[in-house]
């Protein structure tokens, strides 16, 4: 169950990885502007989640999760995370960024030990130790200067979007731990709850916090739009494309995976199998943005010490 979790989480990490470049693409190659890249991504993965939802007659277990108020916290959790972490880009430089926005581990970490009681083995502290040593590497490298260029506006938005990715994580792990007490009880909790997360699973998840961040990403888009009716633009046939790819694959297939592999992991074991996504994200940097400057050394560095960390965190 483990190893499939992994695998899950693993995939997960893949897409999200892929998404930076793809983002970056978008963003200041095709000079879209941020608030309708973002509208425009959770607008698409909500569509194709309903069409699913439909599909595989789910939408009676989506209306019950809708009737949980802290489950719903989680789709309000990420839209805020994925927000403050693409805005706070936007004031600071990529390195520094993608070195901030994987310190969300260590706020994972903090977040279970005091409400799931998950202790810190040896294991989990060197993987989160060499994690972030590893993610050093790959964003800053051998320049340590990087780290104070930026923005300290930009930088305080990326870490607290880091924050409210962890208090998403736990509110996910939370509903699952939550089925898997219903299930043992489950004679006792039919009866007693019409309100039951009895066969809830990870794609009803995945479809809540989906369609909780897009009604929750309508708000900000729309004061921008009535302070900027200039800026908004109708994407052209690239970023449609483009668009797609990331509503698709690195929204509802990549938030389902990670929820499938949340469930059978450690919110801290998840967080730390999450660091792939930096080297994914660098490689294929390489060959989409090619102006970018990647050094072999430093690849080869942090990539050494993020398989490190997520070796150590199988064996705790």
């Amino acid at each position: 169950m483990k190893k499939t979790g992994f695998l899950y989480v693993l995939l997960a990490a893949l897409f999200w990885g892929s998404s930076f470049p793809v983002a970056e693409f978008i963003l200041r190659i095709l000079g879209v502007n941020f608030f309708m890249f973002f509208i425009l991504r959770y607008f698409i993965a909500t569509v194709i989640s309903i069409v699913l939802m439909v599909i595989f007659r789910r939408f009676i277990y989506f209306t019950k999760l809708l009737k949980r108020p802290y489950i719903l916290l989680a789709g309000v959790f990420n839209m805020v995370a994925v927000f403050l972490a693409y805005l706070g880009q936007s004031f600071t430089i990529s390195g520094k960024a993608a070195l901030l926005l994987n310190m969300n581990m260590v706020w994972v970490s903090i977040l279970s030990f005091f409400i799931f009681k998950e202790k810190l083995t040896k294991f989990k502290i060197i993987g989160i130790t060499a994690g972030l040593i590893g993610a050093y590497f790959l964003t800053v490298g051998f320049n340590p200067l990087l780290l104070l260029e930026g923005n300290i506006i930009g930088d305080s938005m990326i870490l607290l979007g880091g924050i409210f990715w962890a208090a998403h994580v736990i509110v996910i792990k939370s509903a699952f731990n939550k089925i898997e007490e219903q299930f043992k009880n489950k004679d006792n909790e039919e009866e007693q709850s019409k309100l039951s997360l009895l066969n809830i699973n990870a794609f009803d998840l995945t479809n809540m916090t989906i369609f909780i961040s897009f009604i929750a990403s309508l708000l900000p888009f729309f004061i921008f739009y009535f302070f900027n009716p200039n800026l908004i633009i109708f994407p052209v046939f690239p970023t449609w494309v483009s668009a797609l790819y990331i509503g698709f694959f690195c929204t509802t297939i990549a938030y389902f995976l990670y929820n499938k592999g949340l469930e059978k992991l450690s919110p801290v074991v998840s967080s730390i199998i999450l660091l792939i996504e930096i080297i994914i994200a660098t490689i294929l940097g390489m060959i989409i943005l090619p102006s970018d400057s990647y050094y072999s050394i430093e690849f080869i560095l942090g990539s050494i010490f993020i398989s490190t960390a997520i070796i150590s965190c199988n064996f705790g």
